[in-house]
């Protein structure tokens, strides 16, 4: 069924599919901040909803597209969404902690600056994130964007018709946004104090650089990532079922959301208490 969450002059859908369960996926779809929608990622979806995730609910987020609605508007939507999730009077009412934050390519990008922000505005965070094929660095200045002769991703010059970043934040604000943190999440100043991140990425993926990176700075803060790169995989080759990398994927990313993140939370909270009773 679809649900209608007001933001600002236009509103956006939220997808849900509904059942009796108290957990959660908040999934937000990839298309370079300026395509695609719910729609065009309902197989992919529905590939992660079947695979170990029968009992979880699924809600898909339509942010809004640029040019029409730049940047901070597809931020906007889904910090919305979240927070409509978790809003015990006029949301669904769960809790922080059972929310599982889900993207790919451009939605991985904007549900890492989601989490940033929320954890900069002192707001609940989700319980976990995977971030399949995550764009986070949207100047595409890394060395992998040579992969194109193995990837379909297109590099966009500067003067291209059709710039994405550029539509994205505005001509005039392209110069002086595109390495902020709620824009590109890989120039964060750090990474502390989020929830458990999994990390896919193909191995000859334009991304595949910066996804690297984005794991070596998450390693060195507090927050626990977990980096996994399929050898000789396209970007978000999770979307292609017939590859055997794809169906490994999506089993780890059920074993991680109903194994894994259980185990290092309670991991967590026992370094927690071990701390305070040493500091006693």
């Amino acid at each position: 069924m679809d649900r209608i969450l007001q933001s600002g002059s236009r509103s956006h859908v939220v997808d849900v599919v509904e059942d009796s369960s108290p957990r959660v996926i908040l999934y937000a779809h990839g298309g370079a901040m300026v395509l695609m929608s719910t729609k065009t990622h309902r197989h992919l979806t529905h590939n992660i909803m079947t695979d170990d995730h029968r009992d979880t609910n699924f809600i898909r987020c339509s942010n809004r597209l640029a040019p029409e609605h730049p940047f901070p508007a597809a931020l906007h939507d889904i910090v919305l969404s979240f927070l409509h999730l978790i809003d015990k009077k006029d949301g669904y009412g769960y809790d922080a902690q059972n929310v599982m934050i889900m993207g790919d390519s451009a939605g991985g990008s904007l549900a890492l600056s989601m989490m940033l922000y929320m954890r900069d505005h002192g707001l609940p965070l989700p319980g976990a994130a995977s971030l399949l094929s995550p764009w986070v660095d949207l100047s595409m200045s890394h060395a992998s964007w040579s992969n194109q002769k193995y990837d379909y991703l297109p590099l966009l010059t500067e003067d291209h018709p059709i710039h994405a970043t550029k539509m994205y934040l505005g001509a005039d604000r392209y110069p002086y946004l595109i390495t902020h943190p709620y824009v590109s999440p890989l120039y964060a100043e750090n990474f502390d104090d989020l929830p458990p991140i999994l990390l896919q990425a193909g191995g000859c993926e334009c991304l595949h650089d910066e996804i690297q990176e984005l794991a070596t700075k998450i390693a060195q803060s507090n927050t626990y990532v977990q980096l996994e790169i399929y050898e000789d995989m396209i970007h978000v080759f999770q979307a292609f079922p017939f590859l055997k990398a794809s169906k490994k994927a999506m089993q780890s990313i059920g074993w991680w959301s109903m194994h894994s993140v259980n185990i290092i939370h309670k991991w967590q909270r026992e370094v927690v208490s071990l701390k305070r009773e040493l500091e006693r």
